[in-house]
């Protein structure tokens, strides 16, 4: 059940990266949605002999819905706050996409996959945690976008 819960959330991303792309084919849209995207990816085929095997499923899972949710709420406000004229490759975004940007995709990319690469199971309490931050970190990520408006990701 769970290896079907990790599929589908990875198609529901999917579907969503994909409209997105549809109405905003944006290198900010891009980036965001393979950032994401990336530890969606189920253990099938040859990613299950790199560790991606079923023992992780539990913790697979979780790091799943935390993708599935907050990369669905970054997509859809690039989408909704940049336009593909407000990020030209020039210098400023260049410096912008390298000192800021990337390192964060990093992070979170590389967080994504050590956090589900742990093959005990998800104790009570550490999911617990998890959630409440997880749920803090969502809301306060909405509240800001709502504070600062579409200006701050131009």
């Amino acid at each position: 059940m769970a290896s079907l819960l990790i599929h589908i959330n990875f198609f529901l991303f999917l579907a969503v990266f994909t409209v997105a792309l549809t109405r905003n084919r944006n290198f900010n849209t891009v980036l965001v949605g393979l950032t994401y995207m990336a530890p969606l990816i189920p253990h099938v085929g040859p990613l299950a002999a790199l560790g991606l095997g079923p023992e992780i499923t539990e913790r697979f899972l979780l790091v799943s819905y935390v993708n599935l949710i907050f990369g669905t709420i970054e997509i859809v406000v690039f989408v909704l706050t940049v336009e593909p004229g407000d990020t030209p490759f020039d210098k400023e975004h260049l410096k912008q996409l390298f000192g800021h940007t990337l390192p964060i995709v990093v992070a979170l990319v590389g967080l994504s996959f050590l956090g589900r690469a742990n093959a005990a199971s998800v104790t009570a309490l550490e999911f617990t945690l998890i959630a409440i931050l997880f749920i803090c970190g969502s809301v306060l990520r909405v509240v800001a976008i709502y504070q600062i408006g579409s200006v701050a990701f131009k």
